[in-house]
């Protein structure tokens, strides 16, 4: 998995890359490792310092993850990096579980579909 970082606005310490590469590589680790073994996953994640709003500083923190056939993107704003990569996490994981169940029920389905025609020529 190759993760690449942008940021904008910010000074990034290691704590915190260490942080964001923990929890994102925990995530593809855990929910798509067959798939990061097969194919080299691309995670594009950026953060930036908002100085639009009105009371504080307000951190944007996105997340775009390339696999096969689709991109998965998660983008939050917080008022702590540590806190936006922990939302953006979850929605990424949510994504990946529905990107999962989708693509193991096509399989599933066309085996089905398969079983079914067989059934049908031993009839």
């Amino acid at each position: 998995m190759n993760i690449n970082l942008k940021t904008k606005d910010v000074e990034l310490t290691d704590e915190i890359k260490a942080y964001l590469e923990d929890k994102m590589s925990s995530l593809i680790e855990r929910y798509l490792a067959r798939l990061d073994e097969k194919e080299n996953l691309q995670l594009d994640c950026e953060i930036s310092r908002e100085s639009h709003h009105q009371k504080g500083t307000v951190f944007y923190v996105e997340v775009n993850l390339e696999v096969p056939g689709k991109i998965l993107r998660a983008a939050k704003y917080a008022t702590d990096i540590r806190s936006g990569i922990d939302i953006v996490e979850a929605d990424l994981k949510r994504q990946i579980k529905k990107y999962r169940e989708v693509k193991e029920s096509k399989s599933r389905k066309s085996w089905i579909q398969l079983k079914n025609f067989l059934r049908g020529i031993w009839k």
